[in-house]
């Protein structure tokens, strides 16, 4: 990696805020930083170059851009929460929650006809879905003789 005069790190970040503020128009800004600077064209898109690559690996890092997702999503849910966009709330959560790893509980049905399973065998069935230690262990009924 190239080692950078503390000037040319000041102007590079200077050249990355335009990038992300959107401020930044390709094959004209460098001409007009390269006059303000007093730099060689050549010299400003050098700089423009570094800038570009820095900026593309912090929008290509998602460690990066996570919390940026998300506090933009927050900010979005909030607002059509306001507006009463349920439909949008419900999709920009999955969204959100899937940008923060969260699973969204996924709806399992199972058919028992009475008379064919027993309690043990329903726990068998919600201990293969959601894993063992998903149900409480069951609490013995007593028998008419112990209640006396």
């Amino acid at each position: 990696m190239k080692k950078w005069t503390r000037t040319s790190e000041i102007r590079i970040a200077h050249i990355m805020q335009m990038m992300r503020e959107l401020r930044f128009v390709r094959g004209d800004t460098y001409k007009a930083l390269a006059l303000e600077w007093d730099l060689s064209e050549r010299q400003a898109r050098k700089l423009t170059a570094e800038a570009s690559k820095r900026v593309l690996a912090e929008v290509t890092d998602p460690e990066r851009v996570r919390p940026l997702l998300a506090e933009t999503l927050a900010q979005a849910i909030r607002k059509a929460m306001l507006a009463s966009e349920f439909n949008s709330v419900a999709q920009l959560a999955r969204v959100y929650a899937e940008i923060l790893g969260i699973k969204a509980a996924a709806q399992t049905l199972v058919t028992v006809t009475p008379g064919e399973r027993t309690p043990a065998d329903a726990r068998r069935i919600v201990e293969g879905l959601f894993g063992s230690g998903a149900m409480p262990a069951p609490t013995p009924t007593p028998t008419a003789e112990e209640k006396h």
